[in-house]
């Protein structure tokens, strides 16, 4: 009787021995993936399509987004390039379905095309090129087979194309049905009755043994593609504008004309034999020299690949954490960019005035907020919005942040010696740098043709949150000198959090003293609000309001939150209580959610960045 025959991953797993490390096993063959896709590619003719530049000054902490539209530039230091291929590689990892838009023949379809032939076998991806006729765009084409049935037709589901299929194209997208389209991004089909799930199915480790999860699949590679709409472009009379349910749904990307800066470097190219062969042979290369086994260990790759892509693309292997400062940020931001500044001030007022009647308390806000030319250029910003900020440009901000960070994560490895270590060793984290980069490209898709920059206003809403959370490090005496984007404990709140908290542990104190002390914090921030800093007062009343309403939730459930407080551990410190009070908000919110006050679901786990 012959032994069963072993997976690939299972062999690699057995030759690394009792040194067997998955997260070291994953990230060689990330990296070897992403190398080996990229350098494919680029030997095929398929040369890059420049997007954006991101710059992040770590000195003054601003960000500047540089628009490339397919032009090359010099290299430049604490820059992330990112490339159409980048976003198409970040799209797989991230599980975010990719939109390109762009005139015909700049290469939409064409790279992503190249892509999906690189890591797939034909007939493991789709491409479907959607056209004015409503009966000829089924989305679902690739998945659907018609059949007779007694004399009538029937469209059924095709099982073995939906268990071997990882991605694929939908060109003109906007012509495409949007439920379809909706379906597709929710990586499910719904036919006849039945909901079939789509994408391959992801296999783990058990016992040292790799079993297929088959409540787990890795999610298309969805790259759609269409011409700029004809309210955007004459040229382009029959393209429609995309549904606006579809539109937020998906990264969406204008991709420039490349053409002058390639020139006739697109007539040369090194390609000899199937893109995805030379795949496959240069990931087993690069995989077998990082983790120092023998390339037999590769020899059943092929057969085994749509699970060892599903393995190695799984988003949760490249799941990172979101810093305290990242997310309070994107929260001062949104606040910021959405909408009129002067009435949502207005708003936070109103908010601290009335927990100061319910609590007692007199925390003030001295002053309106005055239309100056710094807000003028914010409203300059959102009033180029298509649609204001809405919950799914929450969501976006952080997908895109995210992708920003894996994005910097591969390519800082892969430009070291030992790119394993550097990886592993490497912060990976979602950071301020992140979302404020995030934050520009959101806000750039958001805009009208030819609206300002809104690059401005985001550096002094990041400029004016770093200063701002600066003074209270030294308010609060927290050790670290200076901002650091990879502290996981530095924001205002948590700062002002910290100090009350370690005094309370210190002393034994119990809610009552919790409370008079994020008070005094919230008016130790309301003396930092000037005339002259109308940007920062905004971030001051934001923050005030949410501490002022922690304080509201300390107080409604004080009998319960003070055996907490009372008996927290001094060796296990300040971030462990704040842990355990945002479980008893979980708890309660479980319990009461029906009748728990909204503004304390609004904000109290982003006051504990729990």
């Amino acid at each position: 009787m012959t032994a069963e025959k072993k997976h690939t991953l299972e062999k690699i797993a057995s030759e690394m021995g009792a040194g067997f490390d998955e997260d070291k096993l994953h990230t060689a063959m990330l990296l070897s993936y992403a190398s080996s896709v990229f350098g494919v590619m680029r030997s095929d003719n398929s040369v890059p399509s420049p997007l954006y530049r991101i710059n992040y000054d770590t000195i003054n902490n601003t960000v500047s987004l540089d628009e490339i539209y397919g032009k090359t530039l010099p290299p430049r230091n604490e820059s992330l390039s990112i490339s159409l291929t980048d976003e198409i590689f970040c799209s797989n990892i991230r599980d975010i379905p990719l939109l390109l838009e762009g005139e015909t023949g700049v290469g939409k379809t064409y790279g992503a095309m190249k892509y999906l032939s690189t890591v797939l076998q034909k007939g493991n991806y789709f491409s479907h090129r959607l056209s004015s006729n409503a009966f000829l765009n089924n989305l679902f084409a690739h998945f659907q087979e018609g059949k007779m049935l007694n004399g009538m037709p029937v469209i059924e589901a095709k099982m073995d194309c939906i268990n071997t299929t990882g991605g694929g194209i939908e060109d003109e997208i906007n012509r495409g049905d949007s439920n379809e389209a909706l379906q597709l991004f929710d990586n499910e089909m719904h036919l006849g009755g039945t909901v079939y799930k789509l994408g391959l199915l992801i296999p783990k480790f058990v016992n040292g043994k790799l079993v297929l999860q088959t409540d787990k699949r890795k999610k298309l590679l969805i790259v759609c593609a269409q011409n700029p709409a004809g309210v955007d472009d004459a040229k382009f009379t029959q393209t429609m504008q995309l549904d606006a349910a579809v539109d937020n749904r998906l990264l969406k990307t204008y991709v420039g004309n490349a053409a002058a800066s390639a020139g006739s470097t697109l007539w040369l190219g090194s390609s000899k034999g199937k893109k995805h062969d030379r795949f496959l042979e240069s990931l087993t290369n690069r995989a077998a020299a990082y983790l120092g086994v023998d390339k037999k260990m590769f020899s059943d790759l092929k057969d085994d690949w749509l699970s060892t892509y599903a393995w190695i693309t799984d988003s949760k292997r490249t799941d990172k954490p979101i810093l305290y400062s990242a997310m309070e940020l994107s929260d001062l931001m949104i606040a910021t960019f959405s909408g009129n500044l002067i009435e949502y001030y207005n708003y936070e007022k109103e908010v601290i005035s009335e927990w100061n009647n319910l609590l007692g308390t007199d925390v003030k806000i001295v002053g309106d907020l005055q239309e100056s030319v710094r807000i003028k250029q914010m409203h300059e910003v959102t009033n180029s919005f298509k649609v204001p900020i809405i919950f799914r440009d929450i969501i976006q901000i952080k997908k895109v942040a995210d992708v920003l960070a894996t994005l910097k994560n591969v390519k800082d490895a892969l430009v070291s010696s030992n790119p394993v270590d550097t990886y592993l060793k490497n912060p990976r984290y979602v950071t301020v740098r992140e979302v404020a980069g995030a934050m520009g490209l959101l806000a750039r898709n958001k805009q009208i043709n030819n609206s300002v920059s809104p690059m401005n206003a985001i550096n002094e809403v990041l400029t004016q949150y770093v200063t701002l959370t600066q003074k209270f490090m030294i308010d609060a005496g927290y050790l670290a000198p200076n901002f650091d984007l990879y502290d996981p404990n530095v924001g205002i709140k948590k700062l002002a959090l910290y100090k009350v908290l370690r005094d309370t542990i210190t002393n034994g104190k119990t809610v009552d003293y919790v409370i008079n002390k994020v008070v005094e914090q919230a008016n130790n921030l309301t003396t930092k609000i000037k005339v002259s800093e109308d940007i920062q007062n905004v971030l001051i009343v934001r923050s005030v309001g949410d501490l002022m309403t922690f304080c509201g939730f300390l107080n409604e459930y004080k009998t319960e939150i003070d055996p907490i407080i009372k008996s927290a551990d001094k060796k296990k410190g300040v971030f462990d209580l704040m842990s355990r009070i945002g479980d008893f908000y979980y708890k309660k919110l479980e319990d009461t959610a029906m009748v728990m006050p909204e503004i304390y679901q609004h904000r109290i786990q982003r006051t504990l960045g729990v």
